[in-house]
């Protein structure tokens, strides 16, 4: 997840890749996924939907000069 400022206002771009190992024991990475990932992808881009609109409550907190929100990580959940 990444973090992007416009002249505007802040926006955030998330990508989903997992890394594998081949026979010659190389580490890969790959955004191809299989169907056993997609319920772990699923819940991975619904975390990061809400970590993205918590970041910008947070951020319009603090414009207002109100409490922070609290922020969820996102921790990796793919093998």
């Amino acid at each position: 997840m990444w973090e992007n400022e416009s002249e505007q206002q802040k926006f955030y771009s998330v990508t989903f890749a997992r890394t594998y190992v081949d026979e010659a024991k190389n580490y890969h990475d790959t955004d191809s996924f299989g169907r056993d990932d997609l319920p772990l992808v699923a819940k991975l881009a619904d975390q990061a939907h809400t970590f993205i609109f918590e970041r910008l409550a947070e951020l319009k907190n603090k414009q207002n000069d109100r409490p922070e929100a609290v922020i969820i990580m996102l921790a990796p959940i793919l093998g």
